[in-house]
Order: structure tokens, then sequence, then C-alpha cells
């Protein structure tokens, strides 16, 4: 079935709003898959575009500012919860890959925020990852301001919406298909 972009055609993207944008999406995706779940679809779509752009103005407004970004900032929130752990635990808790948690940490390390440490009498080749005084420092002021602008970013959902969306997010990270068979690494 040939598809229609008469209206996405006719506009220009840079005059269209994100939510015209998602609308657009969905009609396109209706064409496409018309026996497709169309909101399961919508729903991943905007998750991904939410999440996006959370991070993208996090960055701009918190971690750009504290000369961070977003991969810097999730793993300094991961050591900051356990004091000190490997890099492969850091991956795992922050999502990125174990290549990107190495990048990160010798930036880190390079700038003096953490040090690497062998700590693991029964391995030596796994090192410990912690802060140096000054990475304590950063970590507390980019986790303050990172929940700073957490809080103004989701004032837009009453406190009843906010606590169902994180218990619907958990749901998915817990029990999403994604998770089927497969281990944490």
């Amino acid at each position: 079935m040939p598809l229609d972009h008469t209206d996405s055609e006719r506009r220009d993207p840079r005059q269209i709003t994100a939510v015209e944008y998602g609308r657009m999406a969905d009609a396109y995706a209706r064409a496409v898959a018309p026996a497709a779940d169309q909101l399961s679809l919508g729903l991943g779509l905007r998750l991904v575009r939410a999440s996006g752009a959370f991070v993208k103005a996090a960055e701009i407004e918190v971690q750009r500012p504290l000369k961070l970004n977003w991969s810097y900032f999730s793993t300094i929130y991961v050591i900051s919860v356990f004091k000190s752990l490997e890099a492969r635990t850091i991956a795992r808790f922050t999502g990125l890959t174990r290549q990107a948690v190495s990048i990160v940490l010798a930036g880190m390390e390079k700038a003096g925020l953490v040090i690497r440490s062998s700590g693991n009498q029964e391995d030596g080749r796994l090192v410990s990852i912690r802060f140096t005084d000054q990475g304590e420092e950063t970590a507390s002021r980019s986790v303050q301001d990172q929940l700073r602008f957490s809080e103004k970013w989701f004032s837009v959902l009453d406190r009843d919406e906010r606590a169902e969306l994180n218990r619907l997010l958990e749901k998915l990270l817990e029990k999403g298909p994604q998770q089927a068979g497969r281990r944490d690494q």
C-alpha cells in the first residue's frame, strides 16, 4: 500500500512541534503496519524521545557546566551508590557498554575524579573504582544539581502521576520481554 506523505511533505519539519511529530509518526506506523499494536509502538517511540529530551536538557543545564556529560554523570551516580566497584558493574547499572565505561573512567581518572586499585585477591585483573576527594565533591554537586533539574523537569506531572510513571517504568525494567533469557553481565 503506497504511503500518503502529503501532510509531512507540505510542512516544514522545523515548524512541527514534538506532539505533532508524534501524531505524524503514529499515522505513518498505521500505514506501514496496520495490524501492529499501534499503542505499543507509540509508547516505545515516545519513551525513547522523552528519554533523549531529558538527557539532552540535563546535559545542557546540569552536566556541561560541570564539564561532564550524561555518560559521566550516570557513572558518577553508580559509583556514588556503591562507593567502590568494578567497571563491569558500572556498565551493568548504567546501560553503557564496557568499552564506553572504560573510556569514561579513563577520562575521569585523567581529570582526577577516580582512582583504580586492584582490590580482588582472587583475581588481580579485577580493578575497583572509587572517587578521589575531588571526585567526591564533583559527584555531590552533580547529583544535587541533577536532582533539582529532575524535580523541575517532572513538575509537569503531579505527585500521583510521577509515582505511577515510576511504577510503570520499574515494571518494564523488571519484567519487559528484553529481560527474557538475558543474563546480567
